[in-house]
């Protein structure tokens, strides 16, 4: 949001992911559905308390051939994650939801599609140990050392990758009056 020179201020939602995530799975939700409806829920989340302010939620997942591959907090369980990331393509999903108390919500998604060169174990060891993904989806972290995992990516909006897709953002905060 800095990168578009718009005043904000961040809160955090108090929707529950990991509830919803349970609450839905009998839903059987695609995992773009999931990540959009996570969006949704952080932003509305937050819109009576501000219901003049438009409120952007954002939600991000990889998407292993419809396997969802969450974050990991152990070495070994990132290093097993990465392991099955290797040598494959998967998508990383960031999908957003534009809020405001009143007003019609805009929900979208970017879907980048990433493909893993083949790595050795000892490469995955050094990349965990020196990275620490452990707060990310996925386990790497491509604005890092992660970037040295991929052999080939696809993407229409590469701030998505970090999270929040700008180029469509910046679309729909001039459509409500924002001149960026």
């Amino acid at each position: 949001m800095e990168r578009l020179k718009l005043d904000f201020a961040t809160r955090k939602p108090s929707a529950d992911e990991d509830a919803l995530k349970t609450e839905w799975q009998p839903l059987h939700l695609s995992p773009q559905k999931l990540a959009e409806g996570l969006a949704l829920a952080k932003a509305e989340s937050l819109t009576t308390q501000h219901p003049e302010a438009w409120i952007i939620g954002s939600d991000q997942l990889v998407d292993l051939d419809g396997e969802i591959l969450g974050k990991q907090t152990t070495f070994e369980t990132a290093c097993a994650q990465l392991e099955k990331l290797s040598g494959r393509a998967h998508r990383l999903i960031t999908a957003v939801a534009l809020a405001k108390h009143g007003d019609r919500t805009e929900i979208f998604s970017d879907i980048t599609t990433l493909t893993f060169r083949k790595l050795t174990r000892a490469e995955i060891e050094k990349y965990v140990n020196t990275e620490q993904p452990y707060d990310c989806a996925g386990t790497y972290k491509i604005e890092g050392l992660g970037i040295r995992l991929i052999s080939e990516l696809q993407t229409s909006d590469p701030t998505a990758i970090i999270g929040l897709p700008l180029i469509r953002l910046s679309q729909e905060l001039n459509l409500r009056g924002y001149a960026l």
